[in-house]
């Protein structure tokens, strides 16, 4: 059969709303006395129609790089599903699953469970798990995860890249970032200029919702929004970025995290950061660099469900700015507890921001609010922070570099 015809037949096939069989990984009769990623590639190939729903009963299975790669028979794959009888019980143990060119692809109640402190994969810039596009102008057109737990990358762990949706729920991302791993050669200092290790990576994706997921131990950004990302939804999250190898035992990771939210462009837009709970950033809680966005009810070093004047958490190095402001308009600030940063807001520069500062508490700063204009903008500025704000430190706006 050609495949033009294979390829109508899959379109009909999902016309008329069918879906896949469970396939239960361990009592399947495909390829008997395989290992655990030959049955994997197996089940793919023998699969109709292009949909695939494997079921993963508690246990540990051995599936490494993915081989869900269109090269590897799997240009026909419209729909992926891996759930397992529990979370903590179901476990994928890999160095590396490659989930592109996947237009639907779904984990639920499974972990995913990179090699315990080493570089996972080959290419120090692919992530533990890899999801989206094969291709700028490719677009998938979802990324669902629920339930799941992704942990131990020497990298990244999850990667979202040329996606439409992108939804992860409940979830947990567990340690990334060998401690001396670097990325991004520079050729002017002779050296890799950026910590390896974000916990979700995300390009060219047109809609995200982070929500409830719990980050833990991210040597660089718990989320990144590298280029032409939008409609960003992250809300009710726990960013815990040191890693506490102390007591936990795990010092081959870094130790103490970069930051909880940030973004590499202007060209990402439309972004909500609320009732988040971000801790042990060492650079910024949020950097926000596009236009639209809010960051507001959230608790930058403290704890959440506590008054921001009851000073019981304390983090494990000085931070630089809880909320930095690099670019953009139509930005609100509201409502948050910020403590235990240099500077609580930092604003640079500031002539290149509209922004709403309101009814947010700043305590243990140097620098309640710093906005500074590098000496480009003189006097006036569209910046409103004269609202209720609550700040123990200094205010302070200056026609000139703050660094």
């Amino acid at each position: 059969m050609n495949k033009l015809v294979t390829g109508c037949l899959i379109a009909l096939f999902h016309t008329l709303g069918a879906s896949a069989e469970e396939i239960n990984f361990n009592t399947t009769p495909i390829c008997s006395g395989c290992t655990d990623t030959e049955k994997f590639i197996e089940i793919i190939k023998d699969s109709k129609f292009g949909d695939v729903d494997i079921y993963f009963p508690n246990g540990n299975y051995n599936i490494d790089y993915g081989t869900t790669n269109r090269n590897d028979n799997m240009e026909y794959i419209e729909k992926l599903t891996l759930h397992g009888q529990s979370r903590d019980g179901s476990i994928i143990k890999t160095k590396g699953l490659n989930f592109k060119g996947i237009n639907h692809l779904k984990l639920e109640n499974i972990t995913i469970n990179g090699e315990e402190g080493i570089l996972t994969t080959t290419d120090p810039y692919e992530a533990l798990v890899n999801t989206g596009s094969l291709g700028y102008g490719l677009n998938t057109e979802s990324v669902y995860i629920h339930r799941t737990i992704i942990k131990n990358s020497g990298s990244d762990l999850l990667k979202v890249w040329g996606v439409n949706s992108f939804r992860i729920l409940t979830s947990d991302i567990t340690r990334a970032g060998l401690k001396n791993l670097r990325h991004h050669w520079n050729d002017k200092t002779k050296r890799y200029d950026h910590w390896a290790g974000n916990g979700i990576t995300l390009t060219e994706v047109k809609s995200s919702v982070v929500k409830n997921v719990w980050f833990k131990a991210i040597r660089r950004a718990g989320i990144m929004a590298l280029t032409n990302s939008h409609n960003i939804d992250i809300s009710g999250n726990t960013f815990q970025l040191k890693n506490d190898y102390a007591t936990e035992g795990h010092p081959n990771y870094g130790y103490l995290g970069g930051t909880c939210f940030y973004q590499t462009g202007h060209d990402n837009s439309n972004v909500t950061f609320i009732n988040n709970e971000c801790n042990d950033y060492l650079t910024n809680g949020v950097r926000m660099d596009g236009p639209n966005m809010v960051v507001k009810d959230n608790h930058f070093n403290h704890k959440k469900f506590t008054a921001c004047d009851n000073d019981t958490f304390r983090p494990i190095g000085v931070a630089a700015n809880g909320v930095k402001i690099h670019y953009g308009s139509n930005l609100i600030i509201e409502n948050n507890c910020i403590r235990h940063s240099t500077n609580g807001i930092a604003i640079l520069p500031v002539d290149k921001v509209s922004a709403t500062i309101k009814n947010n508490t700043i305590k243990d700063a140097r620098y309640g609010i710093l906005a500074c204009t590098n000496g480009v903008f003189q006097g006036e500025h569209d910046v409103d922070y004269q609202n209720n704000n609550n700040i123990s430190g200094i205010v302070r706006i200056q026609n000139s570099s703050c660094w």
